[in-house]
């Protein structure tokens, strides 16, 4: 089944070390975020350290610009729909025996 979907998978031109230089940033982010606990998505992380790649290439018709603007709307609209959440379910909360 591996061999299957390799035959599939896009050529991207993306170099070994493109690679290592996106996991080793990510790793950076994820570790520096963690010893000050700050919450952070790895899968974020790691997409954006792959789009810094693209971009920092010039290889702009390779990195997945829906996908970004994806990422992008999540990034925004997280934050207050949490603080929405909360301010529905707090008072349920508080209101419970």
């Amino acid at each position: 089944m591996a061999d299957r979907q390799d035959h599939r998978a896009p050529q991207l031109p993306y170099s070994p070390l493109d690679g290592v230089v996106s996991q080793t940033s990510s790793a950076a982010v994820i570790l520096v975020a963690s010893v000050v606990g700050a919450p952070a998505s790895t899968t974020q992380v790691v997409s954006s350290s792959v789009v810094g790649i693209g971009v920092g290439r010039r290889r702009y018709r390779h990195v997945g610009w829906e996908v970004v603007g994806s990422i992008l709307l999540a990034w925004v609209t997280t934050f207050p729909a949490a603080a929405l959440l909360a301010a529905i379910l707090v008072p349920i909360w508080r209101w419970l025996p």
